[in-house]
């Protein structure tokens, strides 16, 4: 079982958020950023722990991530430069 108390908080990659003393039953879901290794369940992405209950189902779990796609913008620093490229891999 996720602990209750850690969902709505910020959670970091690689931080277990199961309750230590519980065991993992199939009455969750683990969703996106979650990922079960062993008896626990993992964070593998930075962001917010979600949690949604329904009626007669298994909660569900999973990791709001706080980053998005890189946008350009000027005055960011260069870490390569492309010299050449190819069209359309299909």
């Amino acid at each position: 079982m996720v602990d209750e108390k850690a969902v709505g908080r910020v959670v970091l990659a690689g931080q277990r958020v199961n309750d230590a003393n519980a065991r993992l039953t199939d009455q969750i879901v683990i969703g996106p950023g979650l990922r079960k290794v062993g008896g626990e369940v993992r964070v593998t992405k930075c962001g917010v722990l979600r949690q949604q209950e329904v009626e007669n189902r298994p909660a569900v779990y999973w990791v709001d991530a706080l980053g998005k796609r890189y946008t350009p913008a000027v005055g960011d620093f260069v870490v390569s430069i492309v010299a050449k490229k190819l069209g359309k891999l299909t």
